[in-house]
């Protein structure tokens, strides 16, 4: 049954001129009325228009999106005709979706004028729902008023979220937990919740946004913005060195301006604020292929993540195998669905991706064998399913039930159905198309990844700036496969891909992507052209590393300063792929 319980907000909008000057108009007296007309019953032909949002010169590899909250005409009036402007914009409306600000105090206008007049094909609208009544209007108003692809719904209520993005799917959803106080040790809980929820992007406070927090939640396919209210320089580099992917404040010029500060760095084109993931594509590409003794070398040697396929046995047990066929990488031959486990087992892995290897071989493994192995280590397991047939999902979630693996696991699959079949029954985990979406097509590759509530992770080929940027710009992370050698790595990093299943881990076991001090306050001689000895995070775990670092921003008060520093490094101990990498806030005294 159709509802039309909406009030629309009649009111003609004044002049512009007018609403800037005049700060008395009694809105109290307004009444805001709507009738219904013939075309509320026809629904709006979806509006795919992909918006070229601004183009902003942030000076660091990691990019992010930058999100203005809207709590007046005048800032409304502001951006729409600025040229530097926010990527999106976030509106709060009533119960009749009218504007409001943040203390819910009316801004005389309304949710659709604002849209046509001062939004439309200049921003990214984000509509930040508060209540049921909000939620229920919205998703009743949606598609015979605003029916556009290129939009977001916000809340801090995560089933309001989901209550719209299971009716308006093609929209995207986003969380707001900055008024929360998020606890370390909860994140897989939010993720679950965020993912249960159909939103991708997640909003935090200046307090909550730690490296600790920030890593593992994008590490899992989501992506992290922080609320920032004070014009703390300190602060805001702090969040884009953390690697955030977006930035919601109340003044986005400040937030531009202040990036100006990279291009005093020794590598202005080169300065990694965000760590880039490496998947280890099928364990290391040297070592037995898809094997736990290749995945376990792989996470030696410094793996975020680890690739690994999916195929299910004659049993109905899950195997670990590329092929449907067993011939080119283990002694036997024939499909894997027509053995059983136990004939498996008569079977050796015996070749690298590369060929075959000397020795004996190793076992082909369970998907239980990976589960238990790495349920206690900081490691996230990238599971790609290699067949159409969806009983492999049921069969998924009662292992992951079994080893209580939901937190440790993301899934991909090339499969349309098995994608359904995931977000049906298996809600709590992230999920990735492996897909292509490229800039030529965008807009039907942003429908698909919203219906199924779908990260994106799609080929080497299409990774490419202004696809990163505007795939950023709508809170998803780019992850891109499959980089063969340390020069394509490199590239993608310069081209701030988040996610890169890779063939090479090994070359980067002794790469840093950030620096650190042992000690909680530094004594230094004085606080002018500083220099000082930091440590260093590699991703093999390595922490005897030691670099000459430099500040990039600094705050004195008397004898004390706060400040983060910088220094350049190497892929491999090559010159050619060298990048800056950042520390935290580091607290200094003076002697």
């Amino acid at each position: 049954m159709k509802r039309f319980n909406i009030l629309l907000i009649t009111l003609m909008l004044f002049t512009n001129a007018f609403i800037i000057k005049d700060q008395n108009i009694n809105l109290e007296k307004i009444e805001f009325n709507y009738k219904k007309t013939q075309n509320d019953d026809v629904i709006q032909e979806l509006d795919k228009t992909i918006i070229n949002t601004y183009d902003a010169k942030t000076n660091v590899l990691g990019q992010f999106a930058t999100i203005a909250k809207i709590n007046s005409m005048q800032e409304l009036i502001k951006y729409s005709s600025v040229k530097i402007k926010p990527e999106s914009v976030i509106l709060y409306v009533d119960d009749n979706l009218n504007l409001v600000n943040e203390k819910k105090e009316l801004i005389n206008v309304s949710l659709k004028d604002a849209y046509e007049n001062y939004i439309k094909g200049k921003m990214i609208p984000l509509i930040y729902i508060s209540n049921d009544i909000q939620a229920e209007n919205f998703i009743n108003y949606y598609p015979y008023h605003m029916n556009i692809l290129d939009m977001a719904v916000v809340s801090d209520n995560a089933s309001l979220v989901k209550e719209v993005r299971e009716v308006n799917t093609v929209i995207r959803g986003i969380i707001d937990y900055s008024k929360n106080d998020i606890d370390e040790n909860d994140l897989g809980s939010i993720v679950k919740e965020v993912n249960t929820s159909y939103a991708n992007t997640i909003i935090v406070n200046n307090k909550d946004a730690t490296s600790k927090t920030i890593e593992y939640i994008q590490a899992r396919l989501k992506t992290v913005w922080v609320e920032t209210n004070e014009k703390d320089t300190l602060e805001l580099l702090k969040n884009i060195n953390n690697g955030v992917s977006g930035i919601v404040c109340n003044d986005t010029d400040y937030v531009y301006s202040a990036t100006n500060v990279y291009l005093n760095t020794d590598n202005v084109l080169r300065n990694l604020n965000k760590k880039p993931y490496l998947i280890a594509h099928r364990g290391i590409y040297s070592n037995y292929e898809n094997s736990l003794e290749g995945c376990v070398e792989a996470y030696n040697k410094g793996a975020t993540h680890l690739e690994i396929d999916l195929q299910l046995t004659k049993d109905n047990r899950i195997a670990i195998m590329h092929d449907a066929s067993i011939d080119r990488t283990t002694t036997g031959s024939g499909a894997i669905s027509d053995y059983t486990y136990e004939e498996l087992k008569n079977f050796k892995i015996d070749s690298s991706s590369e060929g075959l290897l000397e020795g004996e071989g190793v076992s082909i493994p369970l998907l239980d064998d990976f589960l238990n192995y790495f349920k206690d280590k900081d490691v996230v397991l990238v599971l790609e399913f290699k067949i159409t047939n969806t009983k492999i999902v049921a069969i998924l979630r009662e292992l992951l039930e079994q080893y209580d693996a939901f937190d440790n696991v993301v899934l991909i699959s090339f499969y349309p159905g098995i994608l359904q079949e995931v977000k049906t029954k298996i809600p709590e985990v992230p999920l990735s198309t492996l897909g292509s979406i490229s800039l030529s097509d965008f807009a039907t590759g942003l429908e698909y990844i919203n219906t199924k509530n779908s990260a994106v992770n799609t080929t080497k080929d299409n990774s490419y700036p202004d696809l990163t940027r505007y795939l950023v710009a709508r809170g998803f992370a780019p992850w891109h496969w499959t980089y063969s050698n340390m020069n394509e790595v490199q590239k993608g990093f310069v081209l701030g891909v988040q996610g890169l299943t890779n063939d090479c881990i090994e070359s980067f076991e002794y790469f840093a992507y950030k620096l650190y001090s042992k000690e909680e306050i530094i004594e230094v001689n004085s606080f002018d052209n500083l220099e000082i000895e930091l440590n260093c995070l590699t991703y093999g775990k390595n922490e005897s590393m030691t670099f000459k670092a430099k500040p990039l921003f600094i705050k004195i008060d008397g004898n004390k300063a706060q400040a983060i520093f910088y220094t350049s490094i190497e892929i491999n101990y090559n010159e050619n792929y060298s990048f800056c990498i950042f520390s935290d806030v580091l607290t200094l005294i003076k002697k």
